[in-house]
């Protein structure tokens, strides 16, 4: 890696990635994350273009541009002008499941809006001109026929957040009079007195308000990470072509949501496998509780370690002779196979392969998945799930079952294992 900076403020790269965190790195010691104080040092790998990014999560702060009913509401000014609103409402759902899992994480969320003064006089000529270019139209201030709102003006109907959207009260609110929220705004002041130093951008226009603001955001120092799918605009598509252009190009980096979920679900299994356990957590497969969730079911468990005592669960899954699980899937957890005896077919998703002693396979979250037993023995698979999602309480819901000769005897090379 290659530093770059003044050796206090410095980012380290190379062709495949930029480290954005400033050498920071998570805490040791007995695994607790941070509360969301800002300063914690919890680090996050990113896929993103023109190179994968590393950043702090106690150091970033997410940026909601203009998510306003003036903008993205039918009787809203674009409306009135004829303008496509549509595809600016649409980004709510992809904001809100982002939102959510930065507000888990801490991450301080600032909705930066239009919220013009009633009297306008710190909007100057070339401002207004903007939104009434003839002078004959609804313009900053005045007040549409349809909703009987006063475009843009603070406390309107217009400048409020639109309700599809989730607003948390501890998230912070900014109005702004310009394109960019960085003049005649507090916003820098804010973010260095959080301590911020990468910002992650959404909202509309993408070209206008969204990509003003990020400039002046690099042009203060910040670093600047746009996710694509939580941004639009109405204006013609070349004009989205060349924003995402001059953001790889000069000013910051491209990702999505998608990347930003995938990457804090990894963040959080790497966690858990790093927690310090609190002492020595030991014992033998042919020792520990066996179950069955149904007495109809055709496939038990061996509990090697309890969700309650670990932050993972882990058995031995036993099926019987056309035995199989239901189809299932996991909103977080890692799922690893790891066939001890037997044979059968894995389903995950459209794909299907056979599996037998040796084989493994790992199950990421929101994958559907099916193990089969197609053997004529009993199939033994050794299960790992991170984190539990209480699947050891529904485990230890059913009912007691035990291990009989055949189980000991397909088992014997793991029971030599452990033996003293």
């Amino acid at each position: 890696m290659h530093q770059l900076g003044n050796g206090r403020n410095d980012w380290y790269v190379n062709e495949e990635e930029v480290d954005l965190s400033r050498g920071r790195r998570p805490a040791r010691g007995n695994g607790a994350r941070s509360s969301g104080a800002l300063g914690g040092g919890r680090i996050l790998r990113l896929q993103a273009e023109p190179q994968r990014v590393v950043i702090d999560l106690d150091r970033t702060v997410v940026i909601v541009v203009d998510m306003q009913n003036d903008f993205c509401s039918p009787g809203g000014w674009v409306d009135y002008i004829g303008g496509d609103y549509a595809p600016l409402a649409a980004l709510a759902e992809a904001q809100n499941r982002a939102l959510e899992a930065l507000r888990r994480e801490g991450v301080p969320v600032i909705w930066l809006n239009w919220g013009n003064r009633e009297d306008r006089l710190n909007l100057s000529p070339s401002i207004l001109h903007v939104y009434n270019g003839a002078g004959t139209g609804k313009g900053l201030g005045d007040r549409l026929p349809r909703s009987g709102s006063k475009v843009l003006e603070k406390g309107s109907w217009g400048a409020a957040i639109i309700d599809g959207l989730v607003v948390d009260p501890a998230d912070i609110h900014v109005d702004k009079y310009r394109m960019s929220g960085f003049w005649d705004t507090p916003m820098d002041s804010i973010l260095r007195n959080l301590k911020a130093d990468t910002l992650l951008f959404m909202g509309v226009n993408l070209d206008q308000c969204v990509m003003s603001t990020l400039e002046d955001a690099v042009h203060a120092g910040y670093d600047a990470i746009l996710l694509r799918d939580c941004c639009a605009t109405n204006s013609p598509p070349y004009c989205a072509d060349a924003t995402f252009y001059n953001i790889k190009q000069c000013y910051g980096f491209l990702s999505d949501s998608v990347q930003l979920l995938e990457s804090i679900r990894t963040n959080h299994t790497t966690e858990v496998l790093q927690m310090t356990m609190p002492a020595l957590y030991a014992g033998r497969f042919d020792q520990s509780p066996v179950y069955r969730i149904s007495p109809k079911d055709s496939n038990k468990f061996v509990l090697l370690c309890d969700g309650t005592q670990v932050p993972f669960v882990s058995v031995v899954e036993i099926f019987d002779v056309g035995g199989q699980t239901p189809p299932n899937e996991h909103a977080e957890a890692f799922e690893y196979f790891y066939v001890l005896h037997g044979e059968g077919i894995a389903t995950v998703g459209e794909d299907s392969m056979p599996i037998g002693q040796g084989s493994y396979f790992i199950v990421t979250p929101g994958q559907l998945h099916q193990v089969r037993n197609t053997g004529g023995s009993r199939l033994y698979v050794l299960t790992t799930m991170v984190p539990d999602e209480k699947f050891s309480d529904l485990i230890k819901s059913g009912v007691t079952d035990s291990l009989d000769e055949e189980d000991l005897l397909a088992l014997a090379p793991a029971r030599q294992q452990v033996s003293p």
